[in-house]
């Protein structure tokens, strides 16, 4: 059996600090829900881009090529087929404020914010 894998920039469990299971075949990493804390917070007005405090240059550097990376596997990969609903918890993309894509799977920013605070307590 193979070692699971974050369903947005395919790290292992053993490559990552959290990896949060949805349901098969989801799973997010902390640095990927991460980033998808600020593409929602920049569109609700939420949340900003992290200081420099909170935020070290190889973790940017991270954090950019993961945006590079997802933005070019849709552009080569389009799937018009793919339903527009989270992953996580199914709701469809007209019953979310955002939904955030990834390679083969989507998160709403409900299940953004949750994942993140049991990141944050866990």
């Amino acid at each position: 059996m193979s070692a699971p894998t974050c369903s947005f920039c395919g790290k292992r469990e053993d490559e990552v600090r959290a990896l949060v299971p949805g349901p098969p075949p989801a799973s997010i990493c902390d640095v990927c829900v991460s980033l998808c804390e600020d593409i929602v917070g920049k569109e609700s007005g939420g949340p900003q881009e992290p200081t420099d405090a909170q935020e070290t240059e190889a973790e940017s550097e991270e954090r950019a090529r993961l945006r590079a990376a997802v933005a070019e596997y849709l552009k080569r990969h389009p799937r018009p087929d793919l339903v527009l609903a989270c992953s996580f918890c199914g709701k469809a993309k007209d019953d979310v404020h955002k939904l955030v894509a990834g390679p083969r799977v989507f998160i709403c920013d409900e299940c953004v914010r949750r994942i993140s605070k049991t990141l944050a307590h866990g």
